[in-house]
């Protein structure tokens, strides 16, 4: 709009899960894991954020040493991610390059919270699968991940400490934790790809009814 377009023209719209997504995710206990794991779905990309992840996990691996970190999806090897991190991180790290998306389930259910620091963001549908995991995701503040996340779990791009500091000071709390991880599962009810067909169709239903109506004015 800002360009010139048309308020009128312009439609925001979010991705969904499907019904058998949604079961297989559901199907993971809210339940906090006995180890705390932080997990990461996306490309091993500048856009993605993967800039920043060795100073977050460093941070956060001083505050507490017995954290995990689980990268997903990230096209690149274990060798080549590794290689990005301190010898002290690197025995911390999973690596999972690649994985069918009936597999995911499965590979975040022992996952406590998510990590999702992309800079550009269409939607961000890696958000949405951990939320219906009742994993509690910290993103940066980028268009897309504010329509899943309340501003406690949003941090300014590229402010690498505040995103440590948020997850960090959850991590410590187990009692907020336990309610965070019911609450995600929650917030992920509303977006599915019923409702997006539904929000797409009143979009055009709505501008093609203004259409007529100025046609019949003309």
């Amino acid at each position: 709009m800002q360009r010139g377009f048309h308020g009128s023209k312009v439609a925001v719209i979010p991705c969904g899960l499907s019904d058998s997504a949604r079961q297989a995710f559901h199907q993971i206990s809210s339940k906090t894991p006995d180890k705390r794991q932080i997990a990461f779905i996306g490309t091993y990309e500048r856009r993605k954020g993967s800039l920043d992840l060795p100073v977050i996990f460093k941070l956060i691996s001083d505050a507490l040493p017995d954290v995990t970190f689980k990268l997903l999806g990230t096209y690149f090897t274990k060798e080549q991610i590794q290689s990005r991190f301190s010898s002290e991180l690197t025995p911390k790290i999973t690596v999972i390059p690649s994985y069918s998306s009936d597999q995911l389930p499965s590979l975040l259910e022992d996952c406590t919270v998510g990590i999702f620091p992309s800079y550009v963001e269409g939607f961000g549908l890696g958000v949405l699968e951990m939320l219906a995991a009742s994993i509690p995701v910290f993103a940066y503040n980028a268009p897309g991940p504010p329509m899943m996340l309340t501003e406690e779990y949003l941090s300014a791009r590229g402010d690498k400490q505040g995103m440590a500091d948020k997850i960090i000071n959850l991590l410590k709390d187990e009692k907020r934790l336990a309610l965070e991880r019911s609450k995600a599962k929650e917030t992920s009810l509303p977006f599915t790809w019923k409702n997006v067909a539904a929000q797409t169709d009143k979009v055009y239903t709505s501008y093609l009814s203004a259409v007529r109506s100025n046609l019949l004015l003309a």
